[in-house]
């Protein structure tokens, strides 16, 4: 078989899950903070970020089970924005 010169096409699978989870986490906690330093509420970005996850993992090209993080955003937001607001 032949080498294809679209080898990055291939989709592989992932050899670490928890490495890709704690990606995706991460970058949920750092578009909260950045919604948060621009002013906007903690209801606004779990929208805007469960829209920007609903988008990448759309239905029609991920075949498989959403991953766990996806029902895991507000959770997230809402401690980021706990730990940003100020107390007193």
């Amino acid at each position: 078989m032949a080498k294809s010169d679209f080898d990055w096409m291939t989709v592989h699978h992932r050899p670490n899950p928890a490495a890709f989870n704690a990606q995706y986490v991460a970058e949920i906690r750092e578009r909260a903070r950045l919604l948060f330093n621009l002013g906007y509420g903690p209801a606004h970005a779990a929208t805007t970020i469960s829209a920007a996850l609903a988008w990448e993992f759309d239905a029609k090209v991920w075949p498989r089970k959403h991953p766990t993080f996806t029902s895991e955003v507000r959770a997230h937001i809402d401690e980021v924005y706990t730990r940003l607001t100020p107390k007193g």
